[in-house]
């Protein structure tokens, strides 16, 4: 592969990406070396178009992750959270258990509240973590996420699973209206 990639080159790849032309193992490759060493402007194109990409793609860019400019990582965080595969969530979810700035941490916690995907069961079992800051973050992205959101799945528990965490952010009333809604008295 040539390492003097042009802007015409790109455009190329992104004009038929834009059409739903499927894109060959080659054009990928290139996306790749576009996000390694093109223009910011053309990295953030690449990173926009390699986050819409099969699985296989989405682990490969997440296995640079750690090689891209912290900017570019913010956007890349932004456009995986559209993902529709559970691979970007899991690594975000552990990427805040690592040693990473607190700015940073802070946006992938805003990012994860907000995401479309069902993450919820990725969090609860990330309830139980030793570090209480890592739990704090749980605690954060949950209640970003709201109660409405997760209010279904938490109804199907017969016994709330963390109920304490549950009830100090979202309250007694909503807590209470879960195990009133899911499990009606026996009374006649």
């Amino acid at each position: 592969m040539k390492n003097d990639m042009t802007n015409s080159e790109f455009e190329n790849i992104e004009s038929r990406y834009d059409i739903g032309e499927d894109l060959n193992s080659d054009d990928w490759n290139d996306l790749f070396t576009f996000l390694k060493t093109g223009s910011p402007d053309i990295q953030l194109r690449a990173a926009l178009i390699l986050s819409d990409g099969q699985p296989d793609i989405i682990d490969q860019l997440l296995s640079i992750f750690h090689e891209l400019p912290q900017a570019l990582q913010k956007q890349l965080t932004a456009f995986l959270m559209t993902a529709k595969i559970v691979t970007p969530y899991v690594f975000f979810l552990d990427l805040l258990d690592s040693s990473i700035d607190d700015v940073f941490a802070e946006f992938i916690t805003i990012s994860l509240s907000k995401a479309e995907y069902f993450i919820f069961p990725l969090i609860l079992v990330r309830l139980d973590h030793p570090n209480p800051n890592y739990v704090d973050r749980m605690k954060r992205i949950l209640a970003g996420q709201g109660f409405q959101t997760i209010k279904p799945a938490l109804s199907l528990f017969p016994n709330l699973p963390h109920e304490d965490i549950f009830r100090e952010i979202f309250g007694h009333d909503a807590i209470n209206s879960i195990t009133h809604d899911s499990f009606p008295s026996a009374a006649p």
